[in-house]
């Protein structure tokens, strides 16, 4: 027989939100996520692909995660004005915009997609967040990175370079590009043979 407090472990629903990064200030090209195409702005189009995985059931919440310099203030009151939640963060720390905005709204699991891709699709993206429901750890592939609060966590205390503060999911890949990932690697190698 089962314990109860495992069955209620067993069939606790993961509750996946959709945190995307978007800004005005785009070093390449500047504001391009309210360029409209077909009629409405990239971001509109981003949104409004979340909110059909969102109504299918998979998606729990859409958040934007923006910087709190000015220049994106013609981006916060778009969002507004289509009731579209939005997050202010830092503008040079793309880690800890992802991590303040997760922790300051109760956030288990997060997917990561890209304010400035109009275009996913929808069943490849439905496979990645399947597939990080399975086990509950790090999935990427698709355009889309689905990871845990606590993954989210370990990489915005111990993500200390520029490429982790930018990125947010550089840590969660394993990959051995600095001398302290090495540490972290055998780390995990040894526990995994414990196991």
């Amino acid at each position: 027989m089962i314990p109860k407090l495992l069955i209620g472990f067993f069939l606790k629903k993961i509750m996946v939100t959709a945190i995307v990064a978007a800004r005005m200030g785009s070093g390449r090209f500047p504001g391009k996520v309210l360029e409209i195409i077909n009629g409405k702005p990239i971001i509109q189009h981003v949104v409004d692909f979340l909110n059909k995985i969102k109504s299918d059931q998979f998606l729990d919440d859409i958040i934007i995660a923006t910087p709190n310099t000015i220049e994106n203030e013609k981006l916060w009151n778009y969002l507004k004005s289509n009731n579209i939640k939005f997050f202010k963060g830092s503008n040079d720390d793309v880690l800890d915009r992802y991590y303040q905005c997760a922790k300051s709204n109760n956030i288990d699991s997060i997917m990561r997609v890209c304010a400035d891709v109009p275009f996913y699709d929808e069943i490849k993206i439905i496979q990645q967040i399947e597939n990080y429901k399975k086990d509950g750890k790090f999935t990427y592939g698709n355009g889309a990175w689905v990871f845990s609060f606590d993954e989210l966590e370990e990489s915005w205390l111990n993500g200390k370079h520029p490429e982790d503060r930018e990125h947010v999911t550089t840590r969660m890949f394993n990959a051995v590009d600095y001398p302290e990932d090495l540490e972290k690697v055998k780390r995990i190698l040894q526990k995994n043979k414990k196991e």
